[in-house]
C-alpha cells in the first residue's frame, strides 16, 4: 500500500462519500501542504485549500460564480477563451441546455504549490442523447489570497455517443466563436476610441459651413473607426471559423 504524498494528505478516491461528507468536494486533496511557513518564509496559506474546495463545489453544481476567481483570471477550455470572472457566464449553457446536469468530482491533487488538478465527470441529457464527459480542470492560484489566476479545462467526450457528442462540440464551438468575436470587437473598439481621443476626435475641423447658408454648419461623418471595427470583426470571425475546422479535423 503506497504512502501518502510527502507533506500532504492521502489521495482522494472516487466512490460514494463517507458518512458525514456532503460531497466529493469535501474529501482529501492529494499533495496539499499542511505546513505553510517555515522559520524564514511563508510559501502558501489555508486560503488555497478553501479555494480548491469552492471550485470543486462549483463543478459539482455545474454553476460558476465569481467568488474564487481573481479579477484578471484567464480561462481556456477548448475554443473558449476569456478574461475576468464575468466570462464564466459563457459556461452557463452547460446547466441550461443539459437536462439534469450534474458534476462528480473524482480526484483532486496539488501538482505544485500553487496548482491543483481536479478530475471530474459531467453528466446530463442533451437534445440528441445523454452526455457523459470527463474533464480535467487545472487551476493556478495566488498562494496568499487563494484566488484563481488561471483556469484550464480539458474535455474528453469518448464516453458520449456520436450524435450527442456532435451536438455538444457544436455548442462549444458556438460559445467559443461568439466569445472570440465579441472579445476582438471590444478590444478594437477600445483601441480605436483611445486613438480617436489622442488625435482630438472633437476637433472643430470636422465641422463645415453650408455654402448656401453661412449661418448653418454641418458635420462630416468620419466612418474610419466603424470601417476598421467591421474589418477586424470579419477577420476575427474567419480566424475562429478556421480554428474550429482545425480542431474538428483533429477529432
Amino acid at each position: 500500500r503506497g504512502a501518502p504524498a510527502r507533506g500532504g494528505r492521502a489521495a482522494a478516491r472516487a466512490g460514494p462519500p463517507e458518512a458525514g461528507v456532503e460531497s466529493q468536494s469535501e474529501v482529501e486533496i492529494a499533495g496539499l501542504a499542511t505546513r505553510f511557513c517555515d522559520d524564514f518564509e511563508c510559501q502558501s496559506s489555508p486560503a488555497v485549500e478553501q479555494c480548491v474546495r469552492t471550485v470543486a463545489r462549483q463543478l459539482e453544481r455545474v454553476a460558476w460564480g465569481p467568488g474564487p476567481y481573481a479579477a484578471a483570471v484567464e480561462y481556456s477550455g477548448g475554443l473558449l477563451r476569456f478574461s475576468g470572472p464575468q466570462g464564466y457566464r459563457a459556461l452557463g449553457w452547460l446547466r441550461e441546455d443539459l437536462a439534469g446536469a450534474r458534476g462528480e468530482v473524482l480526484r483532486m491533487q496539488m501538482v505544485s504549490l500553487d496548482t491543483c488538478q481536479i478530475d471530474w465527470a459531467l453528466r446530463g441529457r442533451g437534445p440528441l442523447g445523454d452526455v457523459a464527459a470527463r474533464v480535467r480542470t487545472r487551476v493556478t492560484m495566488n498562494v496568499i489570497t487563494g484566488r484563481v489566476e488561471r483556469h484550464e479545462d480539458e474535455w474528453d467526450l469518448s464516453g458520449t455517443a456520436a450524435p450527442a457528442k456532435a451536438w455538444f462540440q457544436a455548442k462549444q464551438a458556438q460559445e467559443g466563436l461568439g466569445g472570440a468575436v465579441k472579445g476582438v470587437q471590444d478590444r478594437v473598439g477600445e483601441a480605436l476610441g483611445s486613438l480617436d481621443k489622442a488625435e482630438g476626435g472633437d476637433d472643430d475641423s470636422q465641422y463645415f459651413v453650408d455654402p448656401r447658408d453661412p449661418n448653418k454648419f454641418f458635420q462630416q461623418e468620419d466612418s474610419t473607426m466603424r470601417d476598421a471595427l467591421q474589418v477586424a470583426t470579419v477577420l476575427a470571425f474567419l480566424y475562429v471559423v478556421a480554428k474550429v475546422f482545425f480542431e474538428i479535423e483533429k477529432l
